[in-house]
């Protein structure tokens, strides 16, 4: 008597799922992994933008107004116009829950008036870690 041995058992079927599955999960891992670097890159990508917004709008403000935010010692926010930096900052925590936090002092020794700015920016990084970027720089008279 001839068997017809056209197809696969139930078994073979079985044998290759489990294989297939114990191969997809470290291809899926690694997928994911990268998915999860590349929005970490895009967060650092989008602090560095706001600190250089920040940077950029306190060089456009009067040497006045850096003085009126040393005198409040931190902030989180630029009250004024052009308000160019407040509208970026508000639809990045709005997505991407960032915080700014800044701090103004004034620079002792020097023969002219200066104003330190220290600003960080920080959100939370995928797992719950808290990351943050940093950015300072000086304004004189």
């Amino acid at each position: 008597m001839k068997k017809n041995n056209k197809g696969f058992s139930l078994a073979e079927i079985a044998v290759a799922l489990a294989l297939f599955g114990i191969l997809a999960i470290p291809v899926y891992m690694a997928f994911s992994r990268g998915a999860a670097e590349e929005i970490n890159y895009d967060k650092v990508a989008a602090a560095n933008k706001i600190l250089e917004s920040f940077k950029d709008e306190i060089k456009n403000l009067s040497f006045e107004y850096a003085l009126d935010l040393q005198k409040q010692g931190t902030f989180t926010a630029i009250q004024g116009p052009p308000n160019t930096f407040n509208a970026l900052l508000e639809t990045q925590q709005k997505f991407k829950d960032f915080k700014l936090e800044g701090k103004a002092e004034k620079v002792p020794g020097l023969d002219i008036e200066a104003v330190k700015f220290l600003i960080e920016v920080s959100w939370t990084k995928g797992g719950g870690a808290k990351v943050t970027e940093r950015i300072s720089f000086v304004k004189v008279k």
